[in-house]
This record gives C-alpha cells, sequence and structure tokens, in this order.
C-alpha cells in the first residue's frame, strides 16, 4: 500500500505575510484595538511593523487609550503574525520584562509631568494572567 500523503493547509490569511486591507484583519486586532491604533497615528499594518510593538503600545499608552500588558502582547503577537498565545511563555515573560522596563524609565518623566501611570493592579493582574 502507497504512504498517504498529508493534505496541505491552505495559508493562514491573518498571518503578517499576507498584508492586511484593515486593521481589524490582522492576527489579534479588534475593532477596539484598531480604533485605538489609527487614533495614535498607526493606520496600516505596514505602519504597525514599522513602529514595533512596544512604541506602538506607548503610544497608546500615552494616550491614555491602554494600560494592561495583555494589549503590548497583542501588539507583539500581530508584528509577529501569530496569536499572542503562540508566543512562548519565556518570550512572553521576556516581552512583558523589557515592557515593565520602558515603562520604569517613562515613569520618571511622566512623574515630572504628572501624566497618568501603569495602576499596580493592573500590572500585577497581567502579571498573574501571564505567568502561567
Amino acid at each position: 500500500m502507497p504512504p498517504r500523503r498529508r493534505a496541505r493547509r491552505a495559508p493562514n490569511p491573518r498571518s503578517i505575510c499576507h498584508m492586511a486591507d484593515r486593521l481589524e484583519d490582522v492576527v489579534n486586532i479588534g475593532p477596539a484595538l484598531a480604533h485605538d491604533l489609527r487614533a495614535i497615528g498607526v493606520s496600516t499594518e505596514d505602519d504597525l511593523r514599522a513602529v514595533g510593538a512596544q512604541a506602538a503600545w506607548l503610544r497608546l499608552y500615552e494616550a491614555g487609550s491602554r494600560d494592561c500588558l495583555s494589549s503590548f502582547l497583542a501588539l507583539e503577537g500581530a508584528v509577529r503574525g501569530v496569536r499572542w498565545m503562540q508566543i512562548a511563555p519565556e518570550e512572553r515573560d521576556q516581552c512583558c520584562a523589557a515592557m515593565r522596563a520602558a515603562l520604569e524609565r517613562q515613569s520618571a518623566v511622566t512623574a515630572l509631568h504628572g501624566r497618568w501611570q501603569l495602576t499596580p493592579v493592573c500590572a500585577a493582574e497581567c502579571q498573574k494572567r501571564f505567568k502561567a
């Protein structure tokens, strides 16, 4: 009996290799996040990739739109072209640690200007959620 061939999978239409026409079509980006991204000047998938997940999230944070690291991981996954849950837990921890360091650096400047900051409750909740 000849060996069975595996059926080829169709390409993932939400992959970063496939350029989405709308932000909402990019993996991990829903209507609310897409709206917030457009408000900070990120209106296409190319814009998001050019800016990067960390810079885009910091812009959202500065605008007061997002304050939880789950949205950062969604952006990181979108830039990579994968669901954020597919990012290895160790890499998620590294991403979150890098973002916390960036927030700490920024909070020194933010404290001088009296701007809104990440709440400890949200930071603790994100840390709990993404540690598992």
